[in-house]
């Protein structure tokens, strides 16, 4: 299974979450877009504006969703009549 790392800002006050955004990484292990998804949360808290986060109550929530991988077989070989 594969996951992809899914990112949202959300304001404590509002009490929702504005925007999203999608990490274009396939992570193999769900542990692995864990540890990212804190790495993310991390640096784009410290890249905010300090007055932004503290007047909105901004926090970082994240999800790890499970992505199916679809396998294309190659093509039959053609037979020669």
């Amino acid at each position: 299974m594969k996951y992809v790392l899914i990112v949202y800002i959300c304001s404590l006050i509002n009490q929702s979450c504005s925007e999203s955004l999608i990490i274009n990484s396939d992570f193999n292990q769900h542990k692995d877009c864990a540890m990212a998804g804190y790495d993310v949360a991390s640096r784009m808290l410290k890249d905010l504006d300090d007055n932004l986060i503290n007047e909105n109550k901004l926090a970082i929530r994240f999800e790890c969703r499970e992505v199916k991988v679809h396998t294309v077989p190659p093509p039959k070989p053609k037979i020669k009549a």
